[in-house]
């Protein structure tokens, strides 16, 4: 399914995208009102390679989308407590009530495949895992659940690109991680891996749609600066005027100083005490 994908090699404008996204934000809007008012329960599980973009589109898919109404879940390593469950049991737990979407940052795909590519599961557990993944998303179906499986795509070198990227700067070096870099080092052995995993958990009630990731995108006052910090102004102290004003200030400042005023009330109760 990967190996053989035809990457799209159209380039929009900037504007073209712009009037784009507009139409199918406001398209999804009015999907989400429909999908609430029938009681249907959606889960769009978001899969792909590292720096494809998998957070930046879930940003733009749930910017026009009424909050009330779904919820996003970027999905974390088990804990010690979890290993020792059913490894699907935490991910039963988040599913979506009836009207309602939930959106993963990576899901069940992400935590098999990296279990699998670090020597955690032997073959035989791996084809187990698998088989139980295709048994989960069944009862999803049955269930009345909608499952929209995304995969976003990139080659090698746009991946160590995407990379260099991230690591030259200092506001986004956290993202690039070592195990990033392991995973573009070793593109050919984890594409084996995705591409055979998509190839058995593709299936009718829960199909794969495969997608070139999103180009990435900086901040338009990146864009024009190159940094955060060189377009800010040089600082300079404020100086203080001499005398503070009295006028428009409710409470009026106080014409002695608080601890005469203090000093005051406390010889005033001694006396009359």
């Amino acid at each position: 399914m990967l190996s053989d994908f035809p990457f799209h090699t159209e380039r929009r404008t900037q504007a073209e995208c712009k009037a784009l996204l507009k139409v199918r934000r406001e398209e999804l809007a009015g999907l989400q009102q429909r999908l609430q008012q029938a009681g249907l329960p959606v889960i769009v599980l978001l899969e792909g390679w590292s720096a494809s973009g998998k957070g930046r589109t879930i940003q733009s898919l749930i910017r026009e989308l009424d909050p009330r109404f779904f919820k996003v879940i970027s999905v974390n390593s088990p804990t010690d407590t979890e290993k020792r469950w059913p490894f699907l049991k935490r991910h039963f737990e988040t599913i979506p009530a009836q009207g309602k979407v939930l959106f993963l940052d990576t899901g069940w795909m992400e935590e098999t495949v990296r279990a699998y590519l670090h020597g955690e599961l032997s073959e035989d557990e791996y084809q187990a895992r698998l088989e139980s993944i295709n048994i989960f998303e069944r009862q999803l179906a049955a269930g009345g659940y909608l499952l929209v499986k995304l995969f976003l795509h990139i080659d090698a070198q746009s991946q160590k690109e995407r990379l260099d990227g991230l690591a030259a700067d200092k506001d986004t070096a956290w993202r690039c991680t070592e195990a990033d870099r392991r995973q573009n080092r070793n593109y050919q052995k984890h594409l084996a891996v995705f591409d055979g995993y998509l190839a058995a958990t593709d299936k009718p009630w829960a199909p794969w749609k495969i997608s070139t990731a999103p180009r990435p995108s900086r901040p338009t006052w990146r864009r024009r600066t190159g940094s955060t910090t060189r377009s800010a102004p040089p600082w300079r102290p404020v100086p203080s005027p001499s005398t503070p004003p009295t006028s428009g200030l409710w409470p009026p400042p106080c014409p002695w100083p608080r601890w005469s005023w203090t000093r005051r009330w406390r010889r005033r109760t001694t006396a009359n005490s």
